[in-house]
């Protein structure tokens, strides 16, 4: 079996942005896509966050957790771990994803934040978050979806703005080197 990871049945749209040096994709999977991986054959590690929507999650034809917003990948799943992995997207579904083949077979270390419209959080300075769903508030600046933000001056407030706001804190990440 050959690793479909990064193609689908090819119904997904990709969007590739940079945040603090790391490429991260946001890929929508439309309702009846999937996606099916030879656990032993992987070429790659990734970093997967679902944002929206939900996809059926399989092991070996064994149900297990669905991904939903709010599943981050390095808390769920076994890193190396061999098997036939499929996913089966049964709502419209985005997630976010930081290829280590594209970040010099590097990965983050980052933190999931889940926030409801007006909650507030001080953050200190040196505090680095990707935006991955709605929008927040920063001092006096606006950052939504898809967007990144650092606090470099003095600690700040971040407020969210959206009904659900997920963010990824990578502020014990460093670039990723060669």
């Amino acid at each position: 079996m050959r690793e479909t990871l990064h193609c689908s049945n090819g119904q997904d749209e990709t969007r590739v942005t940079r945040a603090f040096g790391w490429v991260v994709t946001f890929r929508d999977f439309p309702v009846g896509s999937y996606q099916t991986v030879d656990g032993g054959a992987m070429q790659t590690e990734a970093l997967t966050y679902f944002t929206k929507g939900r996809a059926e999650f399989y092991l070996d034809g064994e149900r297990r957790k669905d991904r939903v917003p709010g599943v981050l990948s390095s808390e769920h799943e076994v890193v190396g771990e061999g098997g036939t992995f499929t996913l089966k997207y049964v709502e419209p579904t985005t997630r976010v994803c930081i290829p280590g083949n594209i970040n010099k077979n590097q990965l983050p270390v980052v933190q999931q934040l889940d926030l409801k419209r007006g909650d507030r959080m001080l953050v200190p300075v040196g505090f680095r978050a990707l935006v991955c769903l709605g929008s927040v508030k920063v001092g006096d600046r606006t950052f939504k979806e898809e967007s990144h933000f650092s606090v470099v001056t003095a600690a700040s407030t971040v407020e969210a703005l959206s009904d659900r706001v997920l963010l990824l804190d990578f502020s014990r990440s460093i670039s990723p080197r060669s």
